[in-house]
């Protein structure tokens, strides 16, 4: 018997070796289609910009593909090689050629696009070639677009898109050493910034660019108010210890806050951080009704959660508005706190995080959010976040969480004299409770000045 009428047996049907390697064949298209589909999903090509977008490209990768068909088809010139051979319009034809003479000109997606099929190239073949002056693809699920959209999590700012408008996304914080952190992680992807951050409104703004927006709303980052969007972990900090610790870093520099005191005659430390939803569609109109004549008389618009009985005759519409207030909890509170609690569990015996809604707000535009607040107390759980994550380093934030946590383990142990409490407090209010503006205008000029002149 020939080799190719051999008999294999598969789930009971008699198959020729003929027909098992048409199966096997088949089977590896559609597996290597669906990986292809997948990695897809996690790239961001630069044809997925708008059409209308202006995009960099690098002349010469363009005349290294001209030059190349040049040669193929036998072309006297790349003029030549456009009108004659490969049958452009000579008036299409004139307008590539005078792209040629820059060496970094701006075209519209629609129009590279339009060359690539003209030249009869796959789009890819210019991300190959690294024709553009920023870089693509873009993974999306790369450490620089992780850590990107821990920044953007927490201090960022997306806008909806509004009158065809894109979304214009901004960084806002009054340190400027993590202006340095976010502009170094859009420099990984190509952006080159000619001005330092702007200073208003008590914070330092960096403008993003209109490309990232939309690469960090691709993945997954949703324009408008956080209260409302909600947003999640970034996947790749399930995963990835490094991005991890830095997620951790970041949210306690730019979400968070460290403080030393005495209670009880003995030195006491807690780190939090403060995340909010916005609960407005989970109330009736009473409920709104209620809290809204209550906290217009509130001088910032505000009150704890533990002052709602007291401020709302109504006990039965107090205690309803406390159970949504403990019933809606932010996704990123609920998610990091989990995600910490599992990996530390076993180092300190018992969760290391808890969480609490504080407060109730009113904002400008009548919407009501409740402010969540996770927090570590214990004295093993604050050594494990102090040296095993802290905060990001050379930042304001950090630096006084290492004088505090100085204070916290010279005394933690000791119960405190009358005098030694007058000496821990006077320690712990040589320690700025708020940003210097001296510091900040130093850091800046240190930071910026050599740079931007």
């Amino acid at each position: 018997m020939k080799l190719q009428e051999k008999i294999f047996r598969e789930k009971g049907i008699l198959l020729t070796l003929k027909e098992l390697e048409k199966r096997l064949e088949e089977e590896t298209k559609r597996n290597l289609a669906y990986i292809k589909e997948k990695l897809e999903e996690n790239l961001y090509h630069w044809y997925d910009e708008p059409p209308n977008a202006l995009i960099t490209v690098k002349s010469s990768k363009l005349k290294l593909i001209l030059e190349e068909l040049k040669l193929k088809l036998n072309a006297k010139s790349i003029e030549d090689l456009l009108i004659n051979k490969l049958k452009i319009p000579r008036k299409q034809a004139r307008k590539y050629l005078k792209i040629l003479e820059k060496p970094t000109p701006k075209l519209k997606v629609k129009t590279l696009l339009q060359l690539c099929k003209h030249l009869k190239i796959n789009p890819n073949q210019l991300e190959l070639l690294d024709a553009f002056t920023r870089k693509f693809p873009v993974n999306l699920k790369s450490p620089t677009i992780t850590k990107l959209l821990t920044h953007m999590i927490n201090e960022g700012n997306i806008s909806k898109r509004t009158k065809g408008k894109y979304p214009k996304a901004t960084y806002d914080n009054k340190d400027p050493t993590l202006h340095v952190y976010i502009r170094k992680l859009l420099e990984n992807l190509g952006v080159k910034y000619e001005k330092p951050p702007t200073y208003k409104k008590n914070a330092y703004t960096t403008n993003i660019d209109a490309t990232t927006t939309r690469i960090l709303v691709k993945a997954g980052l949703k324009p408008g108010k956080k209260t409302i969007t909600n947003p999640t972990l970034p996947t790749p900090i399930y995963t990835n210890p490094q991005l991890r610790k830095y997620h951790i870093q970041t949210t306690l520099t730019e979400e968070g806050s460290s403080t030393v005191r005495i209670s009880g005659k003995r030195v006491k430390m807690e780190i939090t951080w403060d995340r909010s939803i916005d609960i407005t569609d989970k109330l009736t109109p009473k409920q709104k009704q209620t809290l809204k004549q209550i906290l217009e008389k509130e001088k910032e618009k505000r009150i704890p959660i533990g002052k709602v009985k007291k401020k709302i005759k109504d006990k039965k519409i107090a205690n309803s508005i406390i159970a949504i207030a403990y019933g809606n909890s932010p996704k990123l509170v609920r998610e990091e706190t989990a995600l910490l609690n599992k990996l530390h569990i076993s180092d300190v015996k018992q969760k290391i995080v808890k969480s609490y809604p504080m407060r109730i707000q009113l904002s400008k535009d009548g919407r009501f959010t409740v402010a969540w607040r996770a927090y570590i107390a214990n004295p093993k759980a604050i050594d494990l976040i102090v040296k095993k994550y802290g905060m990001l380093p050379n930042t304001w934030k950090e630096e006084r969480l290492k004088k505090q946590y100085e204070i916290y383990l010279k005394y933690r142990e000791k119960r405190l004299s009358d005098e030694e409490i007058k000496q821990v407090k006077k320690q712990i209010k040589s320690i700025p409770r708020r940003m210097p503006t001296q510091w900040r205008k130093q850091r800046f000029k240190e930071l910026f000045e050599k740079d931007f002149k």
